[in-house]
């Protein structure tokens, strides 16, 4: 989704070999299937999380988090979200933390949160996902289009299409960019805005047609593999 475009960016990975380690499930909610409190229940995916993390063997640079349309059917689960995303996060930074020699701390590891996006089910967790980033000075919110203005609309769909997921690949990438530019020394401290990011890009603002893409994709972003 966004690594075709992160390779092209002018980072210290450019032209080289990297991956993204990736553990998705398509209609989860946040707390029920992805937190460590839950782990080995029916449909958590927290131990998965955990085996994928120590997996890539202290090579993970950033984690990127897109998800959050089954949580806005529950109002216990809307008014939740921003606890639970906390918690989610917290876990997961100290689980990459505990694997690498990359960070000085586990709040030091980059943390790219993607908006929901245009959703009918109301804006507890968009609401949630932005007080989060606010309040966290290591990560950075990706904007999909979140808005009563249609003209800023990445789709007239509630589910991204392919050229919707092309925009938001590119905001991601340049997201992760952002954040491991700033936090790339274990002393270093922010210097760079935590708006939305928002970046140009020349692929098509809008599609003709629907075409249900994923829309929960936990990421972890990304993993070095070693040259021979």
């Amino acid at each position: 989704m966004f690594g075709h475009r992160f390779l092209t960016l002018n980072t210290e990975y450019k032209g080289k070999a990297f991956g993204v380690t990736k553990v998705a499930v398509g209609g989860s909610e946040i707390y029920k299937n992805w937190s460590k409190s839950e782990a080995g229940s029916q449909d958590n995916y927290w131990n998965d999380l955990v085996n994928a993390i120590h997996a890539a063997q202290g090579s993970l640079k950033a984690f990127v988090w897109f998800q959050g349309e089954n949580d806005t059917f529950s109002k216990k689960n809307n008014d939740g979200y921003l606890e639970n995303l906390s918690q989610f996060v917290s876990d997961v930074r100290s689980e990459i933390y505990a694997t690498s020699s990359s960070f000085s701390s586990p709040n030091a590891v980059p943390v790219v949160i993607v908006e929901l996006g245009m959703w009918r089910y109301g804006t507890g967790v968009i609401d949630a996902q932005r007080a989060f980033v606010k309040s966290d000075k290591n990560s950075a919110l990706v904007s999909t289009g979140s808005t009563d203005d249609e003209s800023d609309r990445l789709s007239q769909f509630y589910h991204f299409e392919a050229a919707a997921i092309l925009i938001i690949g590119d905001r991601i990438a340049h997201a992760v960019d952002l954040l491991i530019s700033t936090y790339d020394q274990p002393s270093s401290s922010p210097s760079k805005s935590r708006s939305p990011i928002k970046e140009p890009s020349t692929t098509p603002t809008k599609s003709p047609s629907s075409s249900n893409a994923p829309s929960s994709e936990p990421s972890l972003f990304p993993t070095k593999f070693p040259t021979h």
